[in-house]
């Protein structure tokens, strides 16, 4: 009878409001970056650097070989520091394309990288932020859903692997801008295509297929997918939203051609 009186008498709803009205996306971004700091403060000032597992024994020197190939002004086609030599600009994992590598490659490798991947869980926490309240409408729910996604215990772990972290991070973003594109094209065609590509020049390739796998799971085979006419406004010429997704895996390939290309052109042990 309690939780029922002051259902009727709007007080939920009420702190429901007062909370949306708090959890403002500037608001949010403060509050990952409060956590990240409290949880990792000595990475953030320098004083400690990550090292555990994967992080030491493959993630900081593939790091190290970029950089040291970058201020020696080449490109880094070959690495011939690890096992016999392997490919390096051919290997998705790498991050030689990612354009924010440059965080590190022009920062003390040893504070940057670890600010790389941190910087990435904000990415990540505010992507889904984003897509929740889109799928929600409460930017309560969506704070929750934000925090959940930067701190669950896939995303710390794949902190060793800075390519999985990077990738992660854009994985909310992915889902949400497609959405945008194939539901309202124009300008947002372009900007999903953008941030499609970043989340591929980063990788892994199951980081990638699982985002896209989800992406057609929730938009293809629904009953309100918007290739059905029935979910098209009847302004909408037919086919347009299909087009849309055409074209949007159109830009995607277009802006991902060299990673495509670059195992068969970049590996010395083919020629």
């Amino acid at each position: 009878m309690r939780a029922e009186n002051s259902t009727r008498s709007g007080i939920p709803s009420t702190v429901s409001k007062s909370a949306d009205a708090w959890f403002t996306p500037g608001r949010f971004a403060a509050l990952l970056a409060i956590l990240i700091f409290i949880f990792f403060p000595d990475v953030i000032l320098g004083t400690r650097a990550f090292v555990f597992r994967d992080y030491g024994l493959y993630g900081y020197p593939v790091a190290f070989y970029h950089r040291e190939s970058f201020w020696r002004g080449e490109v880094p086609l070959w690495n011939p520091l690890s096992a016999c030599g392997i490919p390096f600009l051919a290997e998705w994992s790498t991050l030689v394309l990612y354009p924010f590598s440059f965080l590190y490659l022009l920062s003390p490798l040893s504070w940057s990288l670890g600010v790389f991947c941190l910087a990435h869980l904000i990415v990540a926490g505010l992507g889904m932020y984003f897509l929740a309240h889109r799928w929600s409408g409460s930017r309560l729910a969506a704070s929750v859903a934000g925090v959940a996604f930067a701190f669950n215990g896939f995303s710390l772990n794949s902190l060793i692997w800075p390519h999985y972290t990077a990738s992660l991070g854009w994985m909310p973003w992915v889902l949400l801008t497609a959405e945008h594109a194939w539901q309202q094209g124009g300008r947002f065609v372009i900007a999903a295509a953008v941030v499609g590509t970043l989340q591929m020049l980063a990788g892994p390739p199951e980081v990638i297929l699982t985002t896209w796998l989800m992406a057609g799971l929730n938009y293809f085979p629904s009953s309100n997918s918007c290739c059905t006419l029935s979910a098209m406004p009847a302004t909408a010429p037919a086919g347009g939203p299909c087009r849309r997704r055409a074209g949007l895996i159109s830009w995607c390939h277009y802006f991902i051609v060299p990673k495509l290309l670059r195992g068969r052109t970049c590996n010395p042990a083919r020629r």
